[in-house]
Parts: C-alpha cells; structure tokens; sequence
C-alpha cells in the first residue's frame, strides 16, 4: 500500500527451505559459511525464498520475491513498478539512482532512463533520503 497507494485484497504464496542442513559456527569469526574443520551441521529453520502475488483494490496484480539464494546478489531490495504508461525501478544495491521508463516515447528512442539523484539542486532530493537516515 506504501508504493501503490492501494491495500491488498488478496494474496497467495509459497515459500521453500533449499538447503535443509548448514554447518555450525564454530567460533565468532568463523563467518556465516563455518570454518574448514566445521564438521558438525545443524537444521535450517528459515526460508531460502518466498514467492507471493497479491491483488490490489483496483484489480492490478501485484508480485513479491525474497530469496537468500539470488547467485550475485549482494543486497539488491528491488522494487519495480511497471505500468501501461511505463515503469520505475529501483535497487538498493544502486541507492542513489531510479531506472524509468516512459512508454509514450517513440519506439526509436524508447528505453529505460538513469535518473541519477545526488546533488542538492535535484528536484527529487527532498524526497529521496530523509534527514538523518544513515547510509553506507
């Protein structure tokens, strides 16, 4: 409802365990994958993706992905809104860029548009990162 504008007003959904074993940490600094003499592993109690589709009020449909198995993925947080007149895209791995795409433009010259927003006199700054929100 914070990116459309609408509420929900169904949804449905699956989510699936890929990996049913993961090696124990077998210290602190033994990083998320444990280290090379781990030898004792342990049941994996979250999701590796859940997958759900959603109807809107107006009876646009919406879908949602989250995944910890996305290969290359470092923290990407995508969100994409694709309409008949275009669509807006963004990507926290690229936190200070919207991808646009205006689909009233002639098909010669149509394509997704960077819209990079740093600079103080960009007209969207005032609504890009709130005061205070640390990043980095």
């Amino acid at each position: 409802q914070y990116l459309a504008g609408e509420l929900l007003t169904g949804v449905s959904a699956v989510s699936e365990t890929f990996v049913r074993e993961r090696p124990l940490l077998a210290g602190a600094s033994a990083g998320l994958s444990g280290s090379a003499d781990t030898v004792e592993r342990g049941e994996v109690t979250v999701d590796d993706a859940a997958i759900f589709t959603g109807r809107l009020a107006s009876g646009a449909l919406a879908s949602f992905e989250a995944t910890r198995m996305a290969a290359g993925r470092k923290n990407a947080l995508r969100l994409e809104i694709n309409g008949e007149l275009g669509s807006l895209a963004f990507d926290l791995e690229r936190l200070n860029e919207l991808s646009f795409h205006d689909h009233t433009e002639p098909a010669a010259t149509a394509g997704f548009r960077r819209i990079l927003v740093t600079e103080p006199e960009h007209p969207y700054l005032e609504a890009w990162w709130p005061p205070g929100h640390g990043l980095g």
